[in-house]
């Protein structure tokens, strides 16, 4: 693909590089035996050896940052031969040992990475020995080593892959003429989703137009509802409901007052039965206790239709429903029916043992066994709870809201409904704006195609551009991989100018690239 380079530039760098390695890990190594006590002549001679070390890098090694100078500067003034330093005593000396030992081991690992530079040279070298040239990539890599990374010669190698590249799009007339066939068919193909695309959009404009009357006709709606037409909902349900709410609350009433006077008065004497009319057996305060006693248990009720209505607001903002409120209030209840339950049991026992019927005293465990416990919780809860939800119902219900309430409420489901067929509408909007961008694509596609099938007619020689762009890219990962394996740190700051001048001649190249070449060139 590419003709040879010389190589002896990079084999002086690799050679360099590693006589800079070995005097890093000789120092670092020499640095490490200094901790242990030793013959005052031995760090003599490391005195020598590292600062004469640190000279030589210094002098014969370019790749190397401010950092790394600074720091082998104060080494090298540690151990300097000519003025020594000398602390006197060993435990000062050691960190300093370890921590120079430290600095020259990064050294060693630092330039150790042109060990992996030399194996991807022999991978390279391998690569063209099979096909007998050489890939972009591995052409990036060469091109970098020769020009050392600088930016300013990227533009050369990308000179020479567009040639290359223009010569592997040459074909010969079987080659030209299957091109052609091949972009016939990729026409009639683009065609094809044109027509769908086509069609998707009709589609898509018809149902444009429908949501649109539906909105329109709800719109309509909510001025009807404002100019007072419309229906506000069923009353019949309402009615029925309302009609039982009020027998459930005169009979809870009644059943409160009977069971609370018996369990607070207990079951009269004589009898073993605790229906009765306490009204008849009691005056005074004790009237307004009984009276007093059942609204309790209906202000319960009152308080579980407002958590409810609570949750109906939280559901219509889309939050998580709250239960304990009503849970809390239907345990109250139930514990409430249970003492009542039970002392009416216990009252009801007593009388009974006392007349003679039964020969055991009572006992807290007989309520589980005891019919008016169960009787009791019957007749009061499970009615309450009944009694509960239909008050709920009835109170919630739109016909005892006033009117302004009614269409308020009204208004918002339509609202609602409109808000929705709007979200409707845009979606469908979103599609048809996708496909007519996707019908302008196709277009240039079929453009595109026809062009190249009229320039392999006429020799002129189509350029595939993503193929280009998949080419430059590849040379420029070659360019890289020298780059960073070679000077290291420095490597970022190198590539960023390597890619803006990349970038440069690409948006050239391809703006021109349709009448750069035909066949007489």
């Amino acid at each position: 693909m590419y003709g040879d380079n010389s190589y002896n530039s990079y084999y002086y760098h690799i050679m360099h590089a590693g006589i800079i390695k070995f005097i890093c890990a000789a120092c670092s190594i020499l640095l490490l035996i200094a901790c242990f006590p030793l013959p005052i002549e031995f760090y003599t001679f490391l005195r020598i050896i590292v600062f004469a070390s640190i000279i030589i890098i210094l002098r014969y090694e370019k790749n190397i940052n401010q950092k790394w100078k600074l720091l082998l500067l104060v080494i090298g003034l540690i151990f300097n031969p000519l003025v020594p330093i000398y602390l006197y005593k060993k435990t000062l000396w050691i960190p300093i040992d370890l921590i120079s030992s430290g600095i020259f081991l990064l050294l060693f690992r630092q330039k150790h990475t042109l060990k992996t530079i030399n194996q991807m040279e022999e991978k390279i070298l391998e690569t063209t020995e099979v096909k007998d040239k050489i890939t972009y990539h591995a052409y990036g890599f060469k091109s970098a080593q020769n020009a050392k990374s600088m930016p300013e010669a990227v533009i050369y190698g990308l000179d020479n892959v567009y040639e290359t590249f223009i010569e592997e799009q040459k074909l010969d007339a079987k080659g030209i003429k299957d091109r052609i066939d091949k972009l016939r068919a990729e026409v009639q193909q683009a065609r094809a989703k044109k027509n769908e695309t086509q069609a998707e959009i009709v589609t898509c404009e018809n149902l444009k137009l429908e949501k649109g009357k539906q909105i329109e006709e709800l719109e309509l709606e909510k001025i009807d509802i404002r100019n007072g037409e419309g229906e506000t909902g069923d009353t019949i349900p309402f009615v029925i409901g309302a009609f039982i709410t009020v027998l459930l609350t005169f009979y809870l009433f009644t059943f409160y007052s009977s069971s609370g006077y018996a369990a607070l008065y207990g079951v009269k004497e004589g009898t073993i039965s605790w229906i009765s009319n306490p009204f008849a057996e009691i005056s005074g305060g004790s009237i307004a206790i009984v009276i007093l006693f059942p609204v309790i248990f209906l202000g319960l009720g009152f308080l579980i239709h407002d958590a409810l209505e609570k949750n109906k607001k939280l559901v219509s903002q889309n939050k998580p429903q709250r239960f304990l409120t009503i849970s809390l209030l239907l345990f109250i209840t139930l514990i409430a029916d249970a003492f009542i339950g039970y002392k009416i049991s216990q009252g009801v026992h007593n009388n009974e043992f006392n007349a003679g019927l039964i020969q055991e005293q009572w006992q807290y465990t007989m309520v589980f066994s005891d019919i008016n416990f169960y009787i009791v919780l019957l007749l009061g809860f499970v009615v309450y709870v009944i009694w509960g939800f239909l008050l709920n119902f009835v109170l919630s219900h739109s016909y005892l809201k006033t009117e302004s309430e009614k269409i308020k409420i009204l208004l918002e489901n339509i609202s609602r409904k409109i808000d929705e067929k709007r979200a409707e509408l845009a979606d469908i909007v979103a599609k048809i704006n996708s496909q007519s961008n996707h019908l302008l694509s196709l277009d240039d596609e079929i453009s595109g195609k026809r062009n190249d099938i009229i320039g392999y007619e006429n020799g002129v020689i189509p350029v595939n551009i993503p193929s280009l762009r998949a080419a430059v890219g590849e040379f420029m990962g070659g360019w890289g991989s020298y780059t960073h394996g070679f000077f290291g740190e420095k490597a970022d700051d190198m590539l960023k100018l390597t890619e803006q001048r990349k970038e440069e001649w690409q948006n050239n190249k391809i703006l021109n690239i349709k009448t750069e070449y035909s066949s007489g060139k």
